[in-house]
């Protein structure tokens, strides 16, 4: 890895400052409609709300995701962290109707519906599907493995040094580079022959030579 750091773009920058400029005038709203927008109750669930994320989600969220990291059963644990996820949105929207806020006993008719029990219905729901899912995921990924580790093809074999000749067939047959090779061994072939008889026909004649010159002697 290098040491270079990649900087932020123009655009990037344009962003980081449009998103400060946009915080910076809910502030000043805040403050300069202090009448209506009570400073002091909006800091409190500021502060409290980035408090509890860290204090008490944050935490939760790791020891879920560590959980799930160590089932032996890759899609089901998938499965559950979605059904997880979705059903922690749910219940986070759902809370303040949950929590019965703004309920009235002259009204029965502004939160009418048992939303805690519907609630644990939605979380039964989203766990069901989960589970079936998962399993059959995962019966899938194993059938999938049990069927392919069986299979040796193409795969290399341990001490195999064969080379394969180029232009040849795994079958023993020549194709053009063999034959290419082939011909071009006949043709050293014939020159070794040729030569060996030249060198046959050269020592003949020194040979005879040899035997003229004893028969004057």
């Amino acid at each position: 890895m290098s040491g270079h750091v990649r900087r932020p773009g123009p655009v990037a920058w344009l962003v980081i400052v449009a998103g400060f400029v946009v915080m910076g005038w809910a502030v000043w709203g805040v403050f300069a409609e202090s009448e209506r927008t009570a400073p002091a109750s909006w800091f409190t669930w500021l502060i409290g709300g980035a408090l509890v994320h860290d204090l008490v989600v944050l935490p939760l969220v790791v020891l879920v995701g560590i959980g799930f990291a160590s089932m032996a059963r890759p899609g089901l644990a998938r499965c559950l962290r979605w059904a997880v996820a979705v059903g922690a949105v749910i219940t986070v929207a759902s809370f303040p109707v949950v929590a019965r806020f703004g309920e009235r006993s002259d009204n029965p008719t502004v939160l009418p519906l048992p939303a805690g029990r519907n609630l644990v219905f939605i979380w039964l729901g989203l766990l069901a599907v989960a589970v079936v899912v998962g399993v059959v995921w995962d019966s899938r990924l194993a059938a999938r493995s049990a069927a392919g580790g069986g299979d040796p093809i193409d795969e290399p074999v341990e001490g195999d040094t064969r080379e394969v000749e180029v232009g040849s067939t795994p079958g023993g047959e020549s194709g053009p580079g063999k034959a290419g090779s082939t011909k071009a061994g006949s043709t050293k072939a014939g020159s070794t022959k040729a030569g060996s008889g030249r060198s046959a026909k050269g020592k003949t004649a020194s040979g005879g030579d040899t035997a003229s010159s004893g028969g004057t002697d």
